[in-house]
């Protein structure tokens, strides 16, 4: 485990509560975001997708348009929660570059190729938070 601390460039932090949803061409699936920085993020993919995305002979070639969100599902149901058009969505594009098998799923780190204003300043802003 010490290694990969040491290969990092950027410093990462965790994340809960987001989802990512995987589009390329005509398939789309979800994934859960565990962590990120401002040039990657790590995913857990579901089992479907997990099929799909190591069903690619050329993983690291694959370029994926990634659509994140607040995953408002697993937040605690209050009563007094109304939409009020806050919620912010993220797109980029990034390419896989590692994954490993967890528990029936499969976590894929991802690199960033590109991303908007916005996710750069999300992410700065959750790396200044106290942990």
């Amino acid at each position: 485990m010490g290694e990969n601390i040491k290969k990092r460039r950027q410093r990462r932090v965790d994340l809960t509560d987001y989802i990512a949803v995987f589009m390329e061409r005509n398939c789309h699936y979800n994934g859960v975001l565990k962590e990120i920085s401002l040039n990657g993020l790590r995913v857990d993919i579901c089992p479907v997708g997990s099929q799909l995305m190591a069903a690619a002979s050329s993983l690291q070639k694959r370029e994926f348009c990634i659509v994140i969100s607040e995953d408002l599902v697993s937040k605690e149901y209050r009563l007094d929660m109304t939409p009020n058009g806050k919620d912010k969505l993220y797109t980029l594009r990034a390419y896989p570059r590692w994954q490993r098998e967890q528990n029936e799923r499969i976590e894929v780190g991802f690199e960033i190729s590109e991303s908007s204003d916005d996710w750069k300043l999300f992410v700065q802003q959750r790396m200044q938070e106290p942990n």
